[in-house]
């Protein structure tokens, strides 16, 4: 609904392209494997944001100001939810606002620092939250520095140049390119009908921020797929509202040009009308889009979502209390079973006191309705931590263990990456605690159970 309200309001009002963005947009928004990651919380307040400061182009003073102003808090909620898909997307909203307010410099600078203000408004607040309530300098770490150095990583000269030159996922699908060309010739056409600095000039205002959108969309979407190296099929949510704008383009490019018949000796040069041209460009973007769709439909039809097949069917109940409702599917990685998961469950629930798990399924916390006894995510090298943070974590972790009282510990003998299941190792505390303090008393297919001792016998440390 958000996808069509911009693109009537940005292409003249036309419900076909209305429409076909927003379907487009229920295609290929959700991740293809079926499950909502960061990457589409913050691709939807991206997309409230730049729905909120296009409806501020259609109003003026005070609602102006609230748009705008609202646009650049949800702008601060995509960057807490995903940091380069909501950082990246802030020239992409300013752009916007600036262009729609051109060759008026002043207004143009005024519809930026409300975006701004909105950004730092929404960002102050939760600043203060986390004053209050968390450690603002573990927050910075995390979020800016670990962060920023794993983007950091992920960005050599390279891959930047294939960015700008859209690489990064099949060709016959990068559709909103369409969007790149027609904003590009648009844009360069609205620039010549500035010289005299009107600031009336209807075309400017009508065309600029539709081509600076249609332009900047496809951007990025290339560099925040280089940045997040996911699957390029889910990062295609905006891809229905470039392709959208970029036709709309062209039927108001083709509504500026003037056709002439050129006489010569004896013959007479006919050219296409504006209708004409307009129609050709929209087939071609159209058998461009149904090609992409195809591409799209047939991978979807085939596609394996992590480790289950195109076949695989969910008719296994599983037999945990308040998941009764949930069925199994069996996935092509056996490591872990529907039984192993069932039996680890229900000797959780039948221990009092915290158990910690040491391996990828967290999901055992959601399931038991127990919150996780330390702070940190998962154990990934290089991902949620680097060697120099070990020292630090490696406290504060230990620390929340007993603080917890943590009885039962859940290692997985086999994680999805082996440096996962070899990273707590690498934690001193954590390891010296893990080793003296519980014993291996019993295992469930890949889980290994360890249960707190306060005996003085010596104890079997866990090996590898």
């Amino acid at each position: 609904m958000s996808v069509m309200r911009i693109v009537r309001l940005l292409s003249g009002g036309s419900w076909l392209l209305a429409l076909c963005g927003g379907l487009a947009t229920a295609v290929s928004f959700q991740a293809p494997f079926g499950t909502l990651w960061l990457e589409q919380t913050a691709v939807f307040f991206d997309l409230i944001a730049l729905q909120a400061v296009v409806e501020s182009l259609q109003t003026f003073g005070f609602r102006q100001i609230l748009w705008q102003t609202a646009g650049g808090a949800s702008l601060a909620l995509a960057v807490l939810s995903k940091q380069n898909y909501g950082f990246l997307f802030i020239p992409v909203v300013l752009a916007v606002v600036a262009t729609a307010a051109l060759p008026d410099l002043r207004r143009a600078l005024q519809s930026v620092m409300l975006v701004l203000i909105g950004v730092a408004a929404a960002a102050g607040i939760f600043l203060a939250w986390v004053w209050i309530f968390s450690d603002p300098a573990e927050f910075v770490h995390q979020f800016f520095v670990v962060a920023g150095k794993i983007g950091r990583s992920r960005m050599p000269l390279d891959l930047v140049t294939k960015t700008f030159f859209f690489e990064n996922a099949l060709n016959r699908c990068q559709i909103d390119l369409i969007g790149v060309v027609a904003g590009t010739a648009a844009l360069f056409l609205a620039c010549s009908q500035l010289p005299g600095k009107n600031p009336e000039n209807r075309f400017w205002t009508q065309v600029a921020p539709v081509a600076s959108l249609a332009i900047l969309l496809p951007f990025f979407r290339s560099l925040t797929q280089a940045t997040t190296l996911n699957e390029w099929q889910n990062n295609l949510a905006f891809v229905g509202l470039a392709t959208c704008l970029g036709i709309s383009l062209i039927a108001r490019i083709a509504g500026q040009i003037s056709v002439v018949p050129i006489a010569g000796r004896g013959v007479t040069l006919r050219l296409p009308s504006a209708r004409t041209v307009t129609t050709g460009l929209s087939v071609a973007a159209s058998v461009w889009a149904a090609l992409a769709l195809a591409t799209e439909a047939r991978a979807a039809w085939t596609r394996t979502v992590q480790e289950f097949e195109k076949n695989t069917q969910f008719r296994d109940a599983v037999h945990v209390r308040g998941l009764e409702r949930v069925l199994w599917g069996e996935p092509l990685d056996k490591t872990t079973t529907l039984a192993d998961l069932e039996r680890v469950a229900a000797y959780l629930s039948s221990k009092r006191g915290n158990f910690f798990v040491m391996g990828d399924s967290t999901l055992l916390y959601g399931l038991l309705g127990a919150p996780s006894p330390q702070p940190l995510l998962y154990f990934q090298p290089a991902h949620s931590f680097f060697e120099k943070d070990i020292p630090h974590l490696d406290k504060i972790v230990s620390e929340s263990l007993k603080r917890n009282h943590v009885s039962v510990v859940v290692r997985e003998k086999v994680t999805h990456l082996s440096e996962n299941h070899d990273a707590y190792s690498r934690f001193p505390r954590i390891w010296a605690w893990f080793a003296s303090d519980f014993e291996h008393v019993s295992d469930f297919g890949n889980y290994e159970i360890w249960e707190q001792t306060h005996d003085d016998h010596r104890r079997t440390g866990p090996h590898f």
